[in-house]
């Protein structure tokens, strides 16, 4: 009876070997993919809402603030937890305004609140910043006057941007940016209505197209209605 070779002990042995090494890399590969799986689907959970829209706004949302009834677009909303209640003591969305150079459009956020929970801009040169200002005055866009708050009295590097001559003059309110970090560093706060007040919080390029703001901010401000 003839006894099996030692080569092909050697062969089976390998054999087993390899498919025990390849069912180890299969379920390695598995385990991987799962894993990979469940990051992008963590990722796209968490990603930030798509650019805001004026073709793309999405289901309709009422809001009642300060007694006033507004009809919101929800793909213009900051945040998702403001599209539960229907009350709410303010609204914060995002529009993208052509006013970056070349009409590059440029993010601007939003806040909607009662008029009587904030003063608008205007309001604050007569009765604020006029008061506060330092000596000095800065050169910048073209049609508005610059003003330094007096670090003094507590406005460390906030500058005051307005338009002198007309009755209800454009003005914003910037801070110095801090290095290296792209944010939003000017605000600005109008009446839209008796009952609606808007503070825009953007970028300081913004301040070369001022003169075509409102009318750029209308072209979104027209799709809520109630204001």
């Amino acid at each position: 009876m003839p006894h099996p070779s030692p080569t092909n002990h050697l062969n089976s042995d390998q054999s087993k070997k390899d498919i025990a090494f390849n069912l180890a890399m299969i379920t390695l590969l598995i385990v991987i993919l799962g894993i990979s799986l469940m990051y992008l689907i963590d990722i796209n959970s968490k990603k930030p809402d798509p650019t805001p829209s004026l073709t793309n706004q999405g289901e309709i949302i009422i809001k009642i603030i300060g007694g006033k009834k507004l009809a919101v677009p929800s793909n213009w909303f900051r945040f998702t937890d403001q599209l539960e209640s229907e009350f709410a003591d303010r609204v914060d969305l995002s529009f993208s305004l052509n006013l970056g150079e070349n009409g590059k459009p440029i993010l601007v956020n939003v806040t909607l609140q009662p008029i009587r929970a904030v003063k608008s801009s205007s309001v604050l040169l007569d009765e604020v910043y006029l008061h506060k200002f330092s000596d000095s005055q800065l050169t910048g866009p073209i049609g508005l006057i610059g003003k330094k708050l007096n670090q003094t009295k507590g406005y460390k590097d906030e500058t005051i941007w307005y338009d002198a001559i007309s009755s209800r003059p454009f003005v914003a309110k910037c801070i110095a940016p801090i290095a290296s970090q792209k944010q939003q560093n000017c605000i600005r706060t109008v009446t839209l209505s008796p009952h609606i007040s808007a503070t825009y919080m953007f970028d300081f390029e913004v301040l070369k197209n001022w003169k075509i703001f409102d009318q750029q901010a209308n072209i979104w401000l027209r799709n809520i209605s109630g204001i």
